[in-house]
């Protein structure tokens, strides 16, 4: 239900009425913290917040004067701790958001939400308890993410909420991750 509410909103994004909103796309560079954390199904404990990092391009694809829709492609460093060790997850991460935007004197305000896909780049459990369940780890992993952020100028600020709705690990234990991201970004130009 979410990939089709996902699709549905980006088809209509990409129909509505402006064609020289596709003439030009603006793009740039973003990186932060990730804190993130795995929960596993029920009866067993969430882990520990993992600090990670995000690096990666975005881009953005003006829509109206309030709405825009953009992509990203991250390099992005998920996983959590337990008691014996870090549970590390490292992939590529391609979020596709409408964002909403409030105008203010010197930039805009704004709120964000979509889909994203995660493919994963390797993992590494050694030293946790839960070292068996790395060769588990899904290849591919579907999400959603929520942002509010502050575009001011040459720079924006964003926090943003993640959490997996397919299973970051399948093997007799489900585990999916959650993550909150503090982001600096750069515009970098257009296309």
């Amino acid at each position: 239900m979410v990939r089709f509410a996902c699709l549905a909103l980006l088809v209509v994004t990409i129909l509505s009425p402006s064609s020289t909103a596709l003439a030009e796309v603006a793009w740039g560079v973003k990186g932060g913290l990730v804190v993130s954390d795995l929960r596993w199904e029920e009866g067993n404990p969430r882990t520990d917040t993992r600090k990670g990092a995000c690096v990666g391009a975005y881009f953005e694809w003006p829509r109206s004067s309030h709405i825009t829709l953009t992509g990203e492609l991250l390099y992005v460093q998920k996983g959590g701790k337990d008691a014996t060790g870090d549970l590390r997850i490292d992939c590529i991460s391609v979020p596709v958001m409408v964002r909403l935007e409030v105008p203010t004197g010197s930039g805009f305000l704004y709120l964000a939400a979509g889909a994203r896909v995660d493919a994963l780049l390797g993992g590494d459990f050694s030293g946790s308890a839960h070292a068996e369940l790395e060769d588990s780890l899904t290849a591919v992993t579907f999400g959603t993410e929520v942002a509010v952020g502050y575009h001011f100028g040459k720079a924006l600020v964003e926090v943003r909420y993640s959490f997996d709705v397919s299973e970051s690990i399948k093997d007799g234990v489900i585990g999916r991750n959650d993550a909150v991201s503090y982001v600096l970004g750069v515009p970098v130009g257009s296309f």
